[in-house]
């Protein structure tokens, strides 16, 4: 998992279908494994079904409305990276059990050391205060270049970001966490703050409020489900009228403006893009996956991969009522289903989770990320697991 987890070395980008290949490779082992074994500890078909319906759904929808000639087909892919991720994430419970949390942190661990590394031995210990300058600071404006530097070699855009995941889920469980933890909690907090993704760490800290208002708070558990269903309407609300106010244009970027908030380009990037949508019930969509490809074909000149938004990204690519059943069904459908299928804590760690998501949705590309979307599905399900082991060891006993 640790090559799974590495996108790039110094100064070279490991190409993502490495991800999927050793995905699908670990994906095989895992259903070798599951032929030979006859009985299952856990209910895994619950989370496959879970995670891939709404998955499933979305790309259905792409491949139907090409075929009848409303979608361009040309945009069509094979979905492979979100569906491997997912699926992944279910196996590696499956094959490593109550270590699953542990090996995945180690294999994190090691893909940064193994990166990082790289880049001190071929570039120098300057790596270290030129990333903390050119995170928090404007000191370091072209300094990059006087140094040979390509990259900000601490920022490991994905690795990082995913990291938000764990420390949110040791955050979570902190009142169990043992000497140990804390210890791995604070490589991985050092990681996390090192990488320097402003918007993941404000991530992280909202999340953190939930968890505290969740665990701490001495209200009763119905008026925090009640709380938990005010925070979905929320984002849901919030995401159509962020959608509402790009097409409208001029109005939010004077808004940013104002605060002194620096769009990195984003403001180009998403006036190009909203040319092909509209802000309509009507609009249907361009079809999965179709951003990348525009972005790569027709708006070169942009040199950008991605929109750098999910949520206008899944606007633009599903079209006004897909977007809307994407939100529903991640937002609404999940914490539900785990308020039914296991308890409080595990719909409340889920809404923690999905909050930190659509921050980041907001402002970059993590919806296609192997590694958030391996996390996001990989710390709810090992919650899960792990209650279900200690109930079965308690009835044991």
């Amino acid at each position: 998992m640790t090559i799974a987890f590495t996108t790039r070395v110094g100064d070279y980008t490991v190409n993502r279908h490495v991800q999927s290949i050793i995905g699908i490779i670990v994906i095989f082992f895992t259903i070798l494994v599951a032929l030979k074994s006859k009985k299952q500890d856990f209910d895994y078909k619950y989370f496959f079904k879970l995670y891939l319906t709404p998955i499933i759904i979305i790309h259905a929808y792409s491949i139907v409305m090409s075929f009848i000639g409303i979608m361009d087909k040309k945009y069509l892919t094979s979905n492979i990276t979100t569906y491997v991720p997912v699926i992944l994430a279910i196996c590696s419970v499956y094959l490593f059990k109550e270590k699953a949390l542990k090996y995945n942190v180690i294999s994190v661990v090691f893909s940064w050391l193994s990166s990082v590394g790289f880049s001190l031995i071929t570039k120098g210990f300057y790596i270290f205060p030129y990333a903390i300058l050119q995170g928090y600071t404007n000191i370091a404006v072209g300094m990059g270049a006087k140094l040979g530097f390509k990259y900000n070699y601490l920022e490991l855009h994905e690795l990082v970001l995913s990291l938000g995941y764990l420390i949110i889920y040791y955050l979570y469980k902190k009142n169990k966490l043992l000497k140990k933890d804390f210890i791995i909690l604070f490589i991985v907090l050092l990681i996390f703050l090192l990488g320097v993704k402003r918007i993941a760490i404000i991530g992280v800290l909202v999340s953190y409020f939930c968890i505290r208002f969740f665990i701490k708070n001495k209200n009763t558990e119905k008026r925090k489900i009640k709380t938990m269903k005010w925070i979905s309407m929320f984002i849901f609300v919030l995401s159509y009228l962020f959608v509402y106010l790009i097409f409208e244009g001029n109005e939010i970027y004077s808004f940013f403006s104002k605060l002194n908030i620096d769009l990195m380009g984003r403001n180009y990037y998403y006036s190009a893009l909203i040319n092909y949508g509209s802000f309509s019930l009507k609009f249907l969509g361009l079809g999965r996956n179709s951003i990348s490809k525009i972005l790569v074909e027709e708006l070169a000149y942009l040199k950008v991969g991605g929109l750098h938004s999910d949520i206008l990204k899944m606007y633009l690519e599903n079209g006004f009522i897909i977007f809307g059943v994407w939100m529903w069904y991640y937002l609404f459908k999940i914490p539900k289903s785990y308020l039914k299928k296991f308890n409080f804590k595990v719909a409340a760690l889920y809404i923690c989770v999905i909050v930190y998501s659509f921050i980041l949705y907001f402002t970059d590309n993590i919806e296609i990320y192997f590694m958030n979307n391996f996390f996001a599905v990989f710390v709810v399900l090992d919650y899960c697991y792990k209650q279900s082991s200690n109930k079965l060891a308690t009835a044991d006993n």
